[in-house]
């Protein structure tokens, strides 16, 4: 009930009310310590030549190099804001890395309002950049399923990730796990992530792990969900 959850618990205390209830197995942290790197379960137990999605570069791809020249994963990044771009201009698509390879899409995951007129609309810096779905990029990328997702895009996972679950995307594209960084601002952000745990329960994914932010660690954490039915 997100709103009793509201009225009885407030600030950081509401970043330490969800944590594991599964058992993951074989966790490996993935990445640079600190903000970069993200828990992965049992890593064995995923299909030969797996995918892996990221939104949301930054300026550390510690987590996503380890995937590929590690584990063998076919990785898309995802980031259309400018500092990005601009670093990855001379990138080529799916470059070798290590055991997999590494592509590159100047594109954001949306929606990004519950405004009709403008859930395609992400503006960043004063640039306006091209958003798209879930659904809709692992249709033009070819992918059939998408292993793992990784989602950090600074407080628009609560937007674009609800309607591809309620959509059947996850288990169109047999995500087995989901990593993504929460941002708990404000009680609008926090009244969707609880119901947003909800959701995913319905669907079959439990959290394995939690990890706080280093640098805001009272209003940002590291949730890690596996597929368990």
């Amino acid at each position: 009930d997100p709103e009793a959850f509201i009225k009885r618990h407030t600030g950081g205390e509401r970043t330490f009310l969800f944590d594991a209830v599964v058992d993951g197995r074989n966790l490996f942290r993935v990445g640079r310590i600190g903000d970069g790197g993200k828990w992965l379960a049992d890593p064995q137990s995923l299909p030969a030549k797996p995918v892996l999605y990221s939104f949301g570069v930054g300026d550390d791809i510690s987590f996503d190099t380890a995937m590929a020249g590690q584990f063998g994963y076919e990785v898309h990044l995802f980031d259309p804001s400018a500092p990005v771009v601009a670093g990855f201009k001379k990138f080529k698509q799916a470059s070798p890395c290590g055991k997999g390879s590494i592509s590159y899409h100047p594109v954001g995951l949306g929606p990004c309002s519950d405004d009709p007129k403008s859930q395609w609309d992400l503006v960043i810096d004063g640039v306006k950049c091209e958003v798209k779905g879930l659904a809709a990029l692992a249709k033009e990328l070819g992918n059939a399923r998408v292993d793992v997702l990784k989602v950090d895009i600074e407080g628009g996972e609560l937007t674009a990730l609800p309607p591809a679950l309620a959509e059947g995307t996850f288990e169109a594209l047999g995500v087995k796990q989901l990593l993504v960084e929460i941002h708990l601002w404000d009680d609008g952000q926090f009244r969707r992530y609880v119901k947003f745990i909800g959701d995913l329960k319905k669907h079959g994914y439990e959290m394995f792990r939690k990890e706080f932010n280093p640098g805001d660690s009272a209003r940002c954490a590291e949730f890690a969900f596996v597929k368990v039915r």
